[in-house]
């Protein structure tokens, strides 16, 4: 690879740097909310809904976060 396709690869990454950290954190924010459905209604009984929707929250921010990520860096080729 030539050094001028180089550092058009590490300013196309450098771009959507910032767009791949919102991605991790809608993962991440996702994750969280995943397992704190599945542990709130452990902790406490009379909760399931609020895990339920917990769960569904977690989910959708999960597959939000993995579909922008997904995105992102096919837009890189």
């Amino acid at each position: 690879m030539s050094g001028l396709n180089q550092e058009n690869l590490f300013e196309e990454v450098r771009r959507h740097r910032s767009s791949a950290l919102i991605d991790g954190i809608c993962i991440g924010i996702g994750f969280v909310f995943i397992v704190l459905g599945i542990m709130i209604p452990i902790m406490l009984s009379d909760q399931i809904i609020n895990g339920l929707l917990a769960i569904i929250g977690g989910i959708l921010a999960t597959v939000l976060g993995g579909m922008m990520e997904v995105y992102h860096w096919a837009s890189l080729h």
